[in-house]
């Protein structure tokens, strides 16, 4: 997101707490650099449940109700793009979207290309094998493949964490649009 309409997001999103919404959206609307006027373009990716994922049709999860929340406070209509993870900086970077939405790590490398806005939530890395699986600890996972969504923190981390494992990158989650997750059916956490 450009530093300006990261600022006047702000901006806007506390003088919303204030009462001063309808205003403050009129005038942000206009001083807003947005790819088009009266919409927020959102990258976001179709397959991160719960984040954001399509359910019988519908792009439900937190980031995309987060994202409507943030246009309608600034009196903006929602327009999601579908991009897999791996693309999503370089696509608001690009100015194909005015922001995206994906259970961001904020990095040094990715602040040198886009801003962030403060952390919304924290969450936490999760490694599952199936339950009849040999592998029940991490150190089970030497000489192993480990499947991680590719660019994310976590490639970063598991790269330089399980230095045994063979880390595989997935351009997503391992579902698409109305199409559930794929989900190992009995599985446990590491």
């Amino acid at each position: 997101m450009p530093i300006n309409l990261r600022k006047k997001i702000l901006t806007l999103l506390a003088a919303s707490i204030l009462g001063f919404v309808g205003a403050q959206a009129a005038m942000a609307q206009t001083a807003l650099e947005l790819n088009e006027p009266g919409k927020l373009t959102v990258c976001i990716v179709d397959a991160n449940a719960p984040m954001s994922s399509v359910v019988n049709g519908k792009l439900v999860g937190y980031e995309v109700s987060f994202s409507e929340e943030v246009a309608k406070r600034l009196g903006l209509t929602p327009d999601f793009k579908f991009t897999v993870f791996e693309g999503i900086f370089a696509a608001v970077a690009n100015h194909v979207c005015d922001m995206s939405a994906g259970s961001h790590s904020i990095t040094l490398k990715r602040l040198e290309i886009i801003n962030f806005s403060r952390p919304h939530f924290v969450g936490s890395y999760t490694i599952l094998s199936k339950a009849d699986s040999a592998v029940k600890t991490a150190d089970d996972l030497a000489g192993k493949r480990l499947g991680v969504v590719a660019a994310s923190i976590q490639e970063t981390y598991a790269n330089e964490t399980y230095k045994s494992t063979t880390i595989v990158p997935f351009p997503e989650l391992g579902g698409h649009a109305d199409r559930a997750p794929v989900r190992p059916a009995r599985c446990r956490l590491l």
